[in-house]
């Protein structure tokens, strides 16, 4: 179903570039009947063996979507807008149901709407209260490991 919502954005926003991004392989029949004949919608597929690219590609989007990504969570880190796409309410083996979730989870296409549209006309917004709450920043990582080791003690 959040496939439908992004149809419903790009056919809504057809002057806009919208981008899904997949790892190594696409071939997801249902998701590309969903797409077919959208022209606005592209998808990128890494091409490297040895490595990917998503983290360029995510620090460089204007707004950022997924239903169930890790990096998702990572990008928050460098302050960017990421929010989880939960039409049924009902992905908590990976975003579990609790007040900090909850604030990132979009259940319903309304708020997805309204989400992508303040993105949108404010790039620089920041629409997540507490970035740190999700990933630290990622800058002082093996400085605060150290840290910890040493107080250990």
């Amino acid at each position: 179903e959040h496939f439908e919502w992004i149809k419903k954005i790009a056919l809504k926003y057809p002057e806009l570039n919208i981008a899904i991004k997949h790892k190594k392989n696409f071939n997801d029949m249902k998701e590309i009947s969903i797409f077919k004949g959208v022209k606005n919608i592209k998808y990128i597929v890494d091409q490297s063996t040895d490595y990917s690219d998503s983290y360029v590609l995510g620090s460089k989007a204007k707004s950022l979507f997924t239903w169930s990504s890790t990096l998702g969570f990572e990008l928050m880190s460098l302050k960017k807008n990421c929010f989880f796409l939960d039409p049924k309410n009902s992905n908590h083996s990976f975003l579990p149901n609790n007040k900090t979730n909850n604030l990132i989870r979009i259940t319903n296409f309304k708020k997805f709407e309204n989400i992508f549209k303040k993105n949108l006309n404010n790039k620089n917004v920041n629409l997540i209260k507490n970035y740190d709450n999700y990933c630290f920043d990622s800058r002082r990582t093996s400085e605060n490991i150290i840290n910890y080791l040493d107080n250990i003690n």
